[in-house]
């Protein structure tokens, strides 16, 4: 027998002749789903409010009441959702989603090499960015012909595939040769140059005590170049509307970045550097500056953008520390 495709769970237990489990896993089913939306509703307006203070989004998903609450954003959010549930049937939904969740997996992949890799000498700090994108787009293709050619009557289909899979694996290759950056966040290139600190000065033996309190993830960048074949692999086994609503989904993202995100944002409109003016969200306790927030904290805009919460509950445990040893 065939299996719905919104209950495949209770269904399986069902065939299977196991009712109790099937009931079970029904209620479960029931009383989790509204759980999750919930969970997506409560979010959803709190990463809008970050892409909006970074101008990615209009204002109107940043504004605050005075009791702390994102009205405007929770609701636009809200109708948005609601009227995609109510109208896209679900079969199309899943799909999109579980192709969404392995593209986030992919660009958090992106974002781990960026980090902790630089680009060859001599290569502008975007290079790196480029032959991800490249990296990307060939795992994907590569992926839809394993899947679908690999098996063909004739000769040409495995073919191809073996092309795209030695191009994917030379390209693997290539980026897994780039350098890794000496300073976590921070680009390379001749970026990296100008915001080094001489090995001579204390504020950078200060810096080499900080980077050891991260947590570095092993075999960078072959694990995530590896995770992102992965990712791609398993979209690349989805059917066809799925894969177009998926493409659809991107274009239109991309579509809205370079119409508004990329003329409105921070980086662009102001520049990341000119950081002066977020001082005053970084105040000490007793309410005054401190030489540590204005000095030490603003030295790396990259990282103060980049991974912010950690590098600031580490910078107050350090200063407690300090201010109580003898």
């Amino acid at each position: 027998s065939e299996m719905s495709d919104t209950s495949a769970f209770p269904d399986s237990f069902h065939y299977n002749g196991i009712e109790w489990a099937a009931q079970l896993v029904a209620a479960g089913e029931v009383i989790c789903l509204p759980v999750v939306v919930l969970i997506s509703l409560m979010a959803q307006p709190r990463l809008q409010l970050a892409l909006a203070k970074d101008g990615l989004m209009p204002e109107i998903f940043g504004r605050i009441d005075n009791q702390g609450n994102l009205h405007d954003g929770a609701k636009i959010s809200g109708i948005i959702m609601t009227l995609i549930a109510t109208f896209v049937p679900f079969g199309y939904l899943d799909d999109l989603i579980s192709a969404g969740i392995l593209v986030a997996f992919s660009m958090t992949d992106c974002c781990l090499v960026i980090m902790r890799c630089d680009p060859p000498f001599g290569q502008p700090t975007h290079f790196l960015n480029q032959c991800l994108v490249g990296y990307n787009a060939l795992c994907f293709v590569t992926a839809l012909f394993i899947t679908h050619l690999w098996d063909a009557v004739t000769i040409l289909g495995p073919a191809i595939t073996l092309i795209c899979c030695t191009a994917t694996f030379w390209l693997a290759t290539y980026i897994g040769r780039f350098p890794l950056s000496a300073t976590f966040g921070v680009g390379g290139g001749e970026s990296s140059l100008s915001t080094s600190v001489q090995p001579s000065s204390p504020h950078h033996h200060h810096q080499n005590q900080q980077q050891t309190v991260y947590f570095k993830t092993p075999l960078v960048p072959h694990l995530p170049l590896a995770g992102m074949f992965v990712n791609w692999y398993l979209i690349a086994q989805l059917e066809f509307v799925g894969l177009m609503l998926l493409l659809l989904y991107i274009g239109l993202a991309v579509l809205f970045y370079f119409c508004y995100g990329a003329k409105q944002s921070v980086g662009n409109a102001t520049g990341w550097n000119d950081i002066s003016g977020n001082q005053e969200d970084h105040k000490c306790d007793d309410g005054s500056d401190g030489d540590h927030a204005s000095s030490d904290y603003f030295d790396n805009a990259s990282l103060l953008r980049s991974i912010s919460l950690p590098r600031t509950q580490y910078q107050n445990s350090t200063s407690t520390a300090t201010s109580t040893s003898p």
